[in-house]
């Protein structure tokens, strides 16, 4: 992933494209490492590539996908919240609203309250 990081992003792609729950489960891994690395700063990588998986995402996927958004709230919350503020207004999948009343309680009360207010939550 540091050597090669465009093959990493390909990867990490086709495997989130992929129509086995399985295999998205592992993209979603994958981005959790790549998270999880002390340079990582590529915040519009990770949310494009996260954004369709966040509008529709699939019961089976939901505890990697919520570990994702805490990884990502931690690094950067100003972000992470602008991001999924984005994602709630394009999706209409009730599991996108409930994963993100999940995650609420991890930002700051400002920011949850601005998350909340933009998006009647």
């Amino acid at each position: 992933q540091n050597k090669f990081p465009a093959a990493w992003e390909n990867l990490i792609q086709s495997l989130l494209n992929h129509k086995d729950m399985t295999m998205i489960a592992y993209g979603l891994r994958g981005l959790q490492a790549n998270f999880e690395r002390s340079d990582f700063n590529n915040f519009p990588q990770a949310f494009r590539l996260l954004s369709p998986i966040i509008q529709k995402p699939d019961s089976s996927c939901m505890k990697e996908l919520e570990n994702l958004v805490k990884t990502l709230i931690n690094l950067s919350p100003t972000e992470t919240a602008y991001f999924i503020k984005q994602s709630l207004s394009i999706s209409r999948s009730a599991e996108t609203t409930r994963l993100i009343k999940r995650i609420l309680p991890l930002f700051s009360e400002k920011i949850r309250e601005d998350i909340k207010s933009s998006i009647n939550l």
